[in-house]
Formats: structure tokens, C-alpha cells, sequence
């Protein structure tokens, strides 16, 4: 699988939204119409050859205004479910990481539902649940219950690896950017390619994670942090 079909098979269903890429620093923010994969693949390899480089998971409203990243009320469908797996090393010295990203790889492949996509960012491990068919965030009540489902598994796969001594970070929000692939990750002095390291071909529904429902705690101007700071 390449960038671009990354990419069209994350929001390419999805209509009349915004794929949204943002860089760190100088918080240049792009917006791009859902149908466009190739060229999001094509300036997110641009923006990335210079600078870190994050993109929209779930899609956002196509009137969001320019320079303007977003909060959860602005996102317009649920494509998936994500997390973030950053490793021990010279880029992360916090305590109690996966220890190598083997271990994560190994540890997502054995679950009950492994993921469709397992994106290498550079010093951690990306993996994404691909809903085949995107869901329409077109009421209050359908927002709340995919957030709650994203958050709701987010607390499973924290509690999985709490179990194996390890600890993740909590982006289960649905304004969560992750690192583009086909980007560059320049968090130590020489740039590491973000790119797609395993896929599963499975692809799953929202209701597929029914029992993690939980009623969403996000706060209210979800920030953004990279790195321990917050943007």
C-alpha cells in the first residue's frame, strides 16, 4: 500500500468535508476536500521534507476557515479508530515505554482485532482501525457515540498495556492529528521517514467496538501536544 492509497482508503468515501495537514513548528495549516488523496499524499510529502508534518484522522467540516485546525464539534465523520505508540529511545526517554518497536508490532498483530494499517512514524508505531464504510457525524447523538466508542477503546488499549508494564499517551479525541506518512519525523537532528510499515487487509465497523462504548471526557479546547508542549 502507498501514501495515496492510504489516504483515499482512510477518508476517500467521505463527502462535501476537509482533510486537514498542519506543521510544527510554524503551525502551517492546509485544507484539502476529502476526494483529493493524491494530492494530500503529494503536499504532505512536500510539507514533510522540511518539517514534522500531522494530519486530520477524522475528517473536518469543508467550511472550517483557513489557518484554523479544529476541534471535535468540526469533525464530520468517523473513518476509524487509532492510537499512538511512541518506543524507548534516544526520541523518548519517559518511563515505562514499549521497549522496541518490534514489541508493539508483535503485540498489535496477536489482538482480536489487529489493525488494518501500522504506520511506522519514526520512534513509535501508528496503528489504524479502517472502518470500511466511513460514519456521518450528522447528529449530536451519533458524534457523542463515536467519540465515546474512540475513547472507550482507547481505555482498553491503555489497559493492555499497562499490563505489559508499558505506557501509551491518550489521543483518543476526534480532533487528534497523527504524523503524516510520507512525511519526515524531525524530532532528533536527522529526519526518519513516517511511513507504512504493516497492513492486515481487515477492515472493521464502528459497532464492531460497541462494547467499549463510554461516555466521552474530552476537554474543551482539546489541545494539541507534541513532544510535552502543547500547541
Amino acid at each position: 500500500m502507498d501514501n495515496t492509497e492510504f489516504y483515499r482508503l482512510l477518508f476517500g468515501k467521505c463527502k462535501d468535508c476537509s482533510v486537514t495537514l498542519m506543521t510544527l513548528p510554524g503551525k502551517q495549516i492546509e485544507h484539502y476536500p476529502a476526494g483529493e488523496a493524491e494530492k494530500v499524499a503529494e503536499d504532505a510529502a512536500k510539507l514533510g521534507a522540511s518539517t514534522n508534518t500531522y494530519i486530520s484522522v477524522w475528517p473536518r467540516r469543508k467550511d472550517i476557515p483557513p489557518g484554523v485546525r479544529g476541534v471535535s464539534e468540526d469533525t464530520q465523520y468517523a473513518t476509524c479508530l487509532f492510537a499512538d505508540f511512541d518506543v524507548t529511545g534516544p526520541a523518548h526517554k519517559e518511563p515505562n515505554l514499549p521497549p522496541t518497536k518490534e514489541a508493539v508490532l508483535e503485540h498489535l498483530k496477536s489482538m482480536d482485532k489487529p489493525p488494518t494499517v501500522i504506520v511506522d512514524t519514526g520512534y513509535g508505531l501508528d496503528p489504524f482501525w479502517l472502518f470500511t464504510e466511513p460514519v456521518l457525524l450528522d447528529s449530536d447523538s451519533t458524534r457523542e457515540r463515536a467519540s465515546a466508542i474512540l475513547q472507550g477503546y482507547g481505555k482498553h488499549l491503555m489497559q493492555g498495556c499497562k499490563e505489559r508494564g508499558w505506557v501509551i499517551d491518550n489521543v483518543f479525541d476526534p480532533a487528534r492529528m497523527l504524523r503524516a506518512p510520507g512525511s519526515n519525523n524531525f524530532k532528533l537532528e536527522e529526519p526518519v521517514p513516517c511511513r507504512i510499515l504493516w497492513e492486515s487487509g481487515t477492515f472493521y465497523a464502528l459497532e464492531d467496538f460497541a462494547d467499549y462504548y463510554e461516555p466521552p471526557q474530552l476537554p474543551p479546547s482539546e489541545p494539541f501536544e507534541v513532544d510535552g508542549r502543547t500547541v
